[in-house]
């Protein structure tokens, strides 16, 4: 073995739960810490903030895709997901919330247990938000910084709420508002000046900079392990092919609730679990949709942000029936008339003359925890030597209920606000799943214990949104922070004795 190949710590995946783990571990003295990332280094470029070039032809798409999605027992065409250095959230709109306490009532830990670490979060990327947001539960220390002021699309929004009796707030935004340029091209595009805090930004760079090692382009293909301890892992270079042995004392996956539960399943982690077949299953990336209003004028001609305000007012209206929450609804821009005539079913005339005249609020509705809703290995292998993906997904009608229970609340806002047309339509996305790997206190219903590492194991952990045991009705990035921070505790410790 190639001593240069041994590390302390092997983080696979550089999203917001792997950046966090290897922000933090670089804190320690002499650490010797590698991230392994099978994407690429974002550009950063003009191109980052072209619609068609990101969204339409997909810049940092993979060549082969992700994954095989079969959906409501129908094979769906496959599924790409961009790679790159800092993972999705790269491409998310900052959106930081938490969840509530009664999110917390299937969780193995309380609200009161996790809380403070959401607060570690809120400043380690810089969100800003509403202080004294009148939803807030709990909060032992204030927001670190004050969103601006809203623009004149979010203020529509916000009044239109307001008139009918709902207390919408400014979204809590993981954003520098000090570089940011308030342009329209946050939610699904890198940025370009560095203002959004995602994986790379404001925590990546700061652990390569305290001597954290990064490998990207790098495919993680199996954990080496004895059923007792991880031994590091084997990894195949997407430039040259060549696969490499890393050994390690630790190893924490990060790669996302789809590639995190591959790994684990291709290294064969299932059969040392007292559950059995457990990891993979119960999938979730919530019930999602917008509703665009059409408004007898341009909704916003100065093309400014306005992915600011969000109304949750209703968030647990059904939880006492249901058992889970409904969910929120926000202001989100609309795209351009070229990635409205690649994805929409409407009418290309139509979408090109109405587009600027179109404002959308994004529904986001929890989804129960289902467990065919899962991911597995197809048996044909791909060059890298892993297996292929497979994605099963089907939403109840429960899930949908608590979806067009938001849906008939933003056709209201959106009326109120001066919209008179209406157009529904989901969002067939994997960006917000989590699940696959859920933590808990019973080693026979769940894949980890609280402190998110694998039951049986004594030193392999997972800390992206795979832990989740209820997806919430929210984005979960703050809830993958806050969970790092409180899983890296531990991991320290373990390192220290």
């Amino acid at each position: 073995m190639n001593l240069e190949n041994k590390y302390d710590v092997i983080v696979v995946g550089s999203g917001l739960g792997g950046a966090t783990s290897a922000y933090l571990l670089s804190q320690m003295e002499g650490l010797k810490v590698l991230v392994i990332e099978r994407g690429q280094s974002v550009k950063r470029d003009d191109l980052d903030w072209n619609p068609e070039t990101i969204l339409v032809k997909g810049r940092y798409f993979p060549k082969s895709p992700n994954a095989y999605v079969t959906q409501y027992g129908r094979p769906r065409a496959i599924f790409k997901l961009n790679e790159v250095v800092g993972g999705q959230t790269v491409f998310y709109g900052g959106a930081a919330f938490r969840f509530r306490k009664s999110d917390f009532a299937k969780w193995p830990i309380s609200f009161e247990e996790f809380e403070p670490y959401y607060g570690q979060a809120e400043v380690l990327l810089q969100v800003h938000g509403e202080i004294n947001n009148p939803h807030d539960e709990g909060r032992s220390q204030q927001l670190p910084f004050e969103a601006p002021a809203l623009s004149a699309p979010a203020l529509r929004i916000s009044q239109s709420a307001k008139k009918l009796g709902y207390r919408p707030y400014k979204i809590p935004l993981a954003i520098d508002f000090n570089k940011c340029q308030l342009c329209n091209t946050c939610d699904g595009f890198p940025c370009k000046v560095n203002a959004k805090m995602e994986g790379e930004v404001g925590l990546l760079d700061k652990a390569i900079k305290s001597g954290v090692t990064l490998l990207k382009e790098t495919v993680v293909t199996k954990i080496l392990h004895d059923g007792k301890e991880a031994h590091g892992v084997i990894a195949c270079s997407q430039v040259t092919g060549e696969q490499v042995e890393y050994r390690a004392k630790t190893v924490i996956v990060s790669a996302g609730a789809i590639h995190s539960s591959a790994l684990l399943l291709n290294s064969k982690v299932n059969d040392q679990l007292p559950a059995g077949d457990i990891i993979g299953k119960y999938l979730m990336r919530h019930c999602n949709a917008v509703v665009g209003g059409v408004f007898p004028f341009k909704t916003n001609p100065e093309q400014v942000f306005h992915k600011q305000v969000v109304i949750s007012d209703f968030y647990d209206d059904l939880r006492e029936e249901l058992g889970t929450a409904v969910g929120v609804i926000q202001d989100i821009y609309t795209p351009s008339n070229d990635v409205l005539k690649a994805f929409l079913p409407w009418p290309i005339k139509w979408a090109n003359v109405m587009t600027g005249f179109i404002q959308n609020l994004l529904c986001i509705a929890e989804e129960e925890p289902h467990e065919q809703n899962r991911v597995t290995l197809l048996e044909e292998g791909k060059e890298d030597g892993f297996p292929s993906i497979h994605i099963q997904h089907s939403y109840s009608q429960n899930d949908y209920r608590r979806r067009d229970y938001l849906l008939k609340r933003s056709k209201r806002i959106l009326r109120k606000a001066g919209a008179f047309i209406f157009k529904k339509y989901d969002i067939d996305s994997f960006s917000h799943a989590v699940g696959t790997v859920r933590f808990g206190n019973d080693p026979q219903t769940s894949a980890m214990d609280k402190n998110c590492k694998i039951h049986n194991f004594n030193n392999l952990y997972v800390v992206d949104g795979s832990f989740m045991p209820t997806s919430g009705g929210v984005n979960p990035s703050l809830t993958i922070v806050a969970n790092a921070i409180r899983v890296m505790e531990k991991v320290k410790s373990q390192l220290n004795n």
